[in-house]
C-alpha cells in the first residue's frame, strides 16, 4: 500500500480536559446520509482508548506545510509533551481544534469494528469547519509531499477525439498550448 498516496490527518480526542492526538492516513468518507466517516487505528494504541472514553473524536485535515506536526503526532514524544499541539479554543462541540489545518471534522462514535490488529471507528459527523485555504499534505512511499492538481491535455484531447456524445467533460478548464497542463479558468 506504500505506493498508494493518501491525505494526512491528525485525530484528536479530549478526555478530562487532556487532548490525545495521533497521525492517521487511513481515513475515508463512508456515507452521506447519515454523514459518516471511518478511521482505521491500531486496536492497542493509547489514542484508541481515549476516543472510546470520549465517545467521539475530531479529524483534522493537514495542510502541505504541516509535515512536522504529522511526524510529531506519529511519535512517542506526543505522550510526554502534549502541550506542543497547536491548539485553538475548543469548538461548540467541545472537540479540540488545531491551528493551520485545512478542515476539522467533529464526530460522535457511531460504530466500532475489530479488523485484525486495527479497529475501524465509524464516526457520525456532527460538525465540519473549513479553516484555511491551501493544499493538502500527502503521504506516499513513506514520505510527505504536496498535491498539485493537473490535467494533461492529452487526456482531454483523447476524450474529444473519441467523439463521445457528452457535454464538455472539463467545463471551466482551459489548456495552454505550450504547457500541456490544464488550468481552471478564473
Amino acid at each position: 500500500m506504500g505506493r498508494f498516496a493518501t491525505g494526512v490527518t491528525v485525530l484528536t480526542a479530549v478526555v478530562d480536559g487532556r487532548v490525545h492526538a495521533m497521525t492517521a492516513n487511513a481515513v475515508t468518507s463512508v456515507s452521506l446520509d447519515p454523514p459518516l466517516v471511518l478511521a482505521s487505528v491500531s486496536a492497542h494504541c493509547q489514542w484508541r482508548f481515549a476516543a472510546r472514553a470520549a465517545g467521539g473524536y475530531s479529524i483534522h485535515v493537514l495542510a502541505d506545510d504541516q509535515a512536522e506536526l504529522a511526524r510529531w503526532c506519529a511519535s512517542a514524544e506526543r505522550h510526554e509533551q502534549p502541550d506542543r499541539l497547536p491548539l485553538l479554543p475548543c469548538g461548540s462541540t467541545g472537540h479540540a481544534r488545531l491551528a493551520g489545518v485545512l478542515a476539522t471534522i467533529d464526530c460522535r462514535t457511531y460504530a466500532e469494528y475489530p479488523a485484525g490488529d486495527h479497529d475501524l471507528l465509524i464516526g457520525e459527523v456532527v460538525a465540519v469547519e473549513v479553516s484555511v485555504d491551501g493544499e493538502p499534505l500527502v503521504f506516499a512511499e513513506r514520505r510527505f509531499g504536496g498535491f498539485r492538481p493537473t490535467v494533461l491535455s492529452a487526456v482531454r484531447d483523447a476524450i474529444v477525439v473519441a467523439d463521445f456524445p457528452v457535454e464538455d467533460p472539463f467545463p471551466g478548464w482551459t489548456t495552454p498550448v505550450d504547457s500541456g497542463v490544464a488550468t481552471v479558468a478564473g
